[in-house]
């Protein structure tokens, strides 16, 4: 009998683990910000302005369709790109709901002071 169980213990706290580590979900949705962050430094001009804010739409839209929170600093980028249009009240309107999803991060960045 002793020796069942130190047989089914270690199976079962194996499972548990397992199942624990299956179970976690990212806290954001990042969609393709990673990615239009990395190429913007990597291969600058690569991606234009209109076509990083229609990958961030797409992936906000995403986003709020599959009920995940939008990752911190997509809303940011999005004011810059809106920005570089001359699309003002867009602009003011992304950083606003930036600073209104993570006041935090805005805090310390130069987008506190153009609000």
């Amino acid at each position: 009998m002793r020796s069942n169980f130190k047989m089914v213990v270690p199976l079962i706290v194996g499972l548990l683990l397992m199942t624990g580590c299956a179970a976690n979900k990212p806290l954001y949705h990042w969609g393709s910000y990673e990615q239009l962050i990395l190429s913007s430094y990597t291969k600058p001009g690569e991606a234009d302005a209109a076509t990083q804010i229609d990958k961030l739409t797409a992936d906000i839209q995403q986003a709020e369709s599959s009920g995940q929170k939008v990752a911190p600093g997509v809303f940011a980028h999005l004011g810059l790109k809106y920005a570089e249009q001359g699309r003002q009240l867009e602009s003011i309107n992304a950083f606003q709901q930036e600073k209104l999803l993570f006041p935090e991060h805005l805090s310390s960045m130069f987008s506190n002071t153009l609000l």
